[in-house]
């Protein structure tokens, strides 16, 4: 498994920006060690293969750990929102607008929209907007996904003006 990674301190919404990459969903850190107590994920896996135990038990460690928003991309990423989704409500069955822990799927984007949605849009709830000052994305099982991702939140401005002028994008 590696280690997170530090890319960037410059985003939109002021988070420092970290990247992961792990062989499978199980990999995940028991525990994160990020700078700040709540954070914004990306997760890009495919999950077509993934039993909904293990996607549900990863839903109530990060959401444990202090979640505030979560984008989920590639093959069955809507699969994994809706479990996380499910996991966020049996966490807080009452949240609010202003408490809850808001999730996205991006699955008829490309891998660079994806990433640039999760820079500049993932606005958390109220409840953690002062808190929410780290982002963490991890690329599960494929290593050309991990180097995009790390390439692309290396540079966080220059991907948003990349994918908003229509460049390049995978």
């Amino acid at each position: 498994m590696s280690d997170l990674k530090k890319l960037s301190e410059t985003s939109p919404f002021g988070r420092e920006l970290f990247a992961l990459a792990i062989p499978r969903m199980q990999d995940f850190p028991e525990i994160l060690v990020l700078p700040s107590p709540h954070f914004a994920l990306f997760l890009a896996g495919d999950a077509r293969k993934v039993p909904a135990d293990v996607i549900l038990n990863l839903a109530h460690s990060l959401i444990n750990q202090g979640l505030a928003y979560c984008c989920f991309w590639g093959p069955d990423c809507k699969r994994m929102h809706d479990l996380f989704d499910h996991a966020v409500f049996e966490h807080e069955p009452d949240a609010t607008e202003y408490s809850i822990v808001k999730t996205t799927w991006h699955e008829y984007e490309s891998l660079d929209e994806a990433l640039r949605f999760f820079i500049s849009c993932t606005v958390a709830a109220e409840k953690y907007a002062g808190t929410c000052l780290s982002a963490l994305a991890v690329a599960v099982g494929a290593k050309e996904w991990s180097a995009q991702i790390e390439e692309r939140l290396a540079d966080p401005m220059r991907l948003s003006k990349k994918t908003s002028q229509g460049g390049e994008q995978t």
